[in-house]
């Protein structure tokens, strides 16, 4: 009974810095950073409305998507200013029924909500 409580305590005291040592899982990125999760796709339609960083297309397929529209979202070629919010810059340049083309990705966030993250919108 000696030898295997010894066996025990020896074994976790040589296991520990190798738990101790694991690797961390890698984080996802975070849905406003430039990297690119996903494939791209490309959306046409108007704008419906816009709210609180999410912009509300309806696309010739007829159902209303919502993307959600970043400060690394370049619209018409431009990055919106840091110092304007999203939502202001959104409703000043695109009001209801302003015909769009978007690309997007499709992100993951930690906890595991995905959502369309707007790349880039340009007014047609």
């Amino acid at each position: 009974m000696k030898r295997t409580t010894l066996g025990l305590l020896a074994g976790l005291m040589l296991g520990a810095p190798a738990l101790a040592q694991a690797p961390t899982p890698a984080r996802a990125p975070e849905p406003d950073t430039e990297s690119v999760q996903g494939e791209e796709h490309a959306l046409s339609g108007r704008v419906v409305r816009a709210g609180a960083g999410i912009l509300y297309i309806e696309s010739a397929q007829g159902p209303v998507v919502p993307l959600r529209v970043t400060h690394a979202t370049q619209v018409q070629g431009q990055r919106i200013p840091r110092a304007q919010g999203v939502e202001a810059h959104l409703r000043k340049a695109l009001p209801p029924g302003t015909s769009v083309r978007v690309t997007f990705d499709v992100r993951t966030f930690e906890d595991g909500t995905p959502a369309n993250v707007v790349r880039t919108l340009e007014v047609q």
